[in-house]
């Protein structure tokens, strides 16, 4: 579909903090932190999916308001993972997921070769990228982040501010996007 060199970013094993600093504004209570080691390196898109990216893969386009460079939303979660699937097998990868309904195992957890959503902890190692700030790219949200004060109360354009320190851009603001595993308290 598009060259995936230029498409994804690789993101190497490490360790970090997980969660956010007791005295981080907007944090939630649930949020202690703790250390995390992620243990394989992964590719990570650059950018959130594409509603031209999914309606090339899965023939629709559920968005709201439909525009080739919007990130697509209005998918919930099993369509995420539909769409990995189906993007793998176009690829000529290992589908990572096995859905029958609402029952979905992933038997190979990270060592599938597909794609796949990344767990919480590998989407926060990544957005964090081992630089400092309260965004992923910053403490000025405005220069890294889409939020209400200057997205015109509307989803933008994939891409459009700076990316964080390993070359993800998106990570914080504009649409929420979907992990492997669920939101919860940490352990």
């Amino acid at each position: 579909l598009q060259d995936a060199n230029s498409q994804f970013v690789w993101v190497p094993s490490g360790s970090f903090q997980m969660g956010s600093p007791m005295n981080e504004p907007d944090r939630f209570d649930i949020e202690k932190q703790h250390p995390v080691r992620i243990t394989r390196s992964f590719y990570m898109s650059r950018t959130e999916i594409t509603q031209k990216l999914y309606e090339a893969v899965m023939n629709e386009n559920p968005s709201a308001l439909p525009e080739p460079d919007l990130p697509v939303n209005q998918v919930s979660w099993y369509d995420s993972l539909r769409f990995a699937n189906r993007l793998s097998l176009k690829e000529g990868l290992e589908p990572c997921y096995i859905i029958n309904g609402k029952q979905v195992s992933w038997p190979l957890g990270p060592a599938c070769e597909g794609y796949r959503l990344p767990t919480e902890a590998e989407w926060e190692y990544a957005a964090r990228a081992n630089a400092p700030g309260i965004y992923a790219g910053g403490d000025d949200i405005g220069s890294v982040a889409w939020y209400e004060a200057n997205s015109s109360n509307r989803i933008q354009p994939v891409g459009g501010k700076k990316p964080n320190s390993i070359g993800l851009h998106d990570m914080s603001g504009n649409v929420w996007e979907w992990v492997w595993d669920g939101f919860g308290e940490y352990s």
